[in-house]
């Protein structure tokens, strides 16, 4: 809706919430719908194994743009430590500030997946759920989405978030959607990769790569070293952008 050329022309004054979710939302465009829609936003992040977990409200969504907010009052959450090859124990605390996998307990926590003892063993240890996602916390207490645990990027040997990325590309001119993944690559193994929807028809490549050189947030390794311009992204009913159809598609 923000998109739509009319948008303008309509009076939304009335709108008196907005609840965001399904997906993560990049900064950029929660800053523009609190300035454009509503400022009583509530951003919540849930799963269907254990409901709404975190929920950030109205009073810190431009503060804290970007973030899942913290637990709410029936969860407890806790970030541990991502190993690759090795799931760590609830006691293995990631630090503030520290990329770890989210783990979640709770009464709305389910019992586990049905008629699939071997998936339920491995998500469901010592009554917590093991999210499969990747957050960090920081000193306040709130919790920032960094991806899934299968969609971090491990190019010439540095691990690379997604998401970290993909809220600079939103920071970019001309841009109305991106996602990132890793395409295989020869020298790095991995090489980051943008698929940009274009807000602006005449966005190049190069001027993407200029913003992202620019940006005091992302590290020179984490750049995207390909920009592929797509007329939209791929996404399932509740919005989520489906990157394994895109690494299947661009892979080779």
């Amino acid at each position: 809706m923000l998109h739509h050329r009319q948008f303008g022309d309509y009076d939304v004054t009335s709108l008196r919430m907005i609840t965001t979710g399904g997906a993560a939302i990049a900064a950029a465009t929660m800053e523009r719908v609190i300035n454009a829609f509503c400022p009583n936003i509530f951003n919540g992040y849930g799963m269907t194994e254990a409901s709404l977990a975190l929920l950030l409200h109205p009073e810190h969504a431009l503060s804290h743009l970007g973030s899942c907010g913290k637990p709410t009052l029936i969860s407890t959450c806790r970030v541990i430590t991502h190993r690759p090859e090795d799931d760590a124990t609830p006691d293995e605390l990631a630090a503030a500030g520290e990329i770890g996998q989210l783990i979640v307990r709770g009464p709305q926590v389910m019992w586990g997946y049905w008629n699939n003892p071997v998936e339920t063993a491995r998500k469901l240890r010592d009554g917590w759920l093991y999210s499969g996602d990747l957050v960090s916390r920081d000193d306040e207490g709130f919790f920032w989405f960094r991806g899934r645990v299968d969609d971090m990027i491990v190019s010439g040997g540095e691990n690379i978030y997604p998401r970290e990325v993909e809220e600079v590309l939103y920071r970019c001119p001309g841009v109305k959607e991106a996602a990132v993944v890793g395409l295989p690559d020869a020298r790095w193994g991995s090489a980051v990769t943008a698929f940009v929807v274009r807000n602006t028809p005449g966005l190049l490549a190069d001027t993407i790569d200029a913003f992202c050189r620019s940006s005091p947030d992302l590290a020179s390794y984490k750049r995207p070293r390909r920009i592929v311009f797509v007329d939209s992204l791929p996404t399932n009913p509740s919005g989520k952008v489906l990157k394994r159809e895109l690494i299947a598609q661009y892979g080779s």
